[in-house]
């Protein structure tokens, strides 16, 4: 659909999902059309296996109508052994350059690779984190899938192999004190959705408590390329890559009443090339879009 600004939209079809969509859970479209989609269900039941518990994703035809739908799920734990319950949602799914759809949970810190015919899962693997506001990225031959995890555990940006067999590699980054000590009491959160240079370089941006808040670039085989001076107050923002290389993130740029919040755009060699500040409007979460003609286009918390 192609708009034109003051222009009517028309609905022209609708799909209820079962309640909320997270905060930061868009839809990802595969080449044939089809939309992927999670919601949040204030109400995640456990079951007993092999039941199956209430569908969390779906995946919905061009036309409206459901092609499938699956449960994102929390796997037995040893203080839950033999239940399991819907996950809770709190990113996005992406389209792997083979079909596959690949997405991750919240408290399961687990990877899902489904079908993307029917929903069924085709591997699943532990990476030991937590994953919110973040979709999987790819290498440009799909052989490695990039994952960011924050919260607990072994938390930080990882490569893994498409089968989900393998962890290449995981960056870390300590975060450091106001004087430079490494600060290992306070390890770096990742809670953006990657991006992929042309050149291979992965792009994410960090926030922790200690206020390391930085872009880093990560050479193809896990280690740094560079990282920028210390942001804002925090970021968990899908990152654009345009044309030429510039990179594009939103955050949260204070504690004022209302929030600030920013747009910032970083050269490949990690210099900044330049900063919006939009008072009153919170822009942490969600991320900036480019259009073919270079616009970038960003939401806010604000409204």
């Amino acid at each position: 659909m192609s708009l034109s600004y003051g222009q009517t939209i028309t609905q022209v079809w609708a799909y209820n999902l079962p309640d909320r969509m997270g905060r930061t859970a868009t839809p990802a479209i595969g080449l044939d059309g089809t939309i992927y989609i999670g919601c949040d269900l204030s109400t995640r039941t456990s079951v007993t296996p092999p039941a199956i518990p209430a569908s969390n994703f779906f995946a919905i035809n061009p036309n409206g109508t459901l092609k499938w739908s699956t449960s994102i799920a929390e796997a037995p734990t040893a203080v839950a052994p033999t239940t399991t319950k819907p996950d809770n949602i709190l990113s996005s799914a992406s389209v792997h350059p083979d079909g596959s759809i690949f997405m991750g949970g919240q408290f399961s810190q687990h990877v899902f690779k489904l079908n993307s015919a029917n929903g069924n899962r085709t591997a699943i693997r532990n990476i030991a984190t937590r994953q919110r506001y973040t979709a999987p990225a790819y290498s440009s031959d799909g052989t490695a899938v990039y994952i960011c995890g924050y919260s607990v555990g072994d938390r930080g940006v990882r490569s893994l192999s498409s089968d989900l067999t393998t962890q290449n590699w995981i960056f870390k980054p300590d975060a450091l004190s106001a004087n430079g000590a490494t600060n290992a009491a306070s390890p770096n959160d990742f809670s953006c959705a990657p991006a992929v240079a042309a050149d291979g370089t992965i792009y994410a941006a960090s926030a922790n408590s200690a206020g390391n808040n930085k872009l880093f670039a990560i050479n193809p085989n896990g280690t740094l390329k560079w990282a920028s001076t210390s942001l804002v107050n925090f970021v968990s923002s899908a990152i654009a890559i345009g044309a030429d290389g510039t990179i594009y993130l939103s955050a949260k740029l204070n504690t004022n009443t209302p929030v600030d919040g920013c747009l910032k755009a970083f050269n490949p060699d990690g210099t900044e090339k330049w900063s919006v500040t939009f008072v009153g409007s919170n822009a942490e979460q969600g991320g900036p879009a480019i259009a073919a003609n270079g616009t970038i286009y960003l939401g806010s918390l604000g409204g």
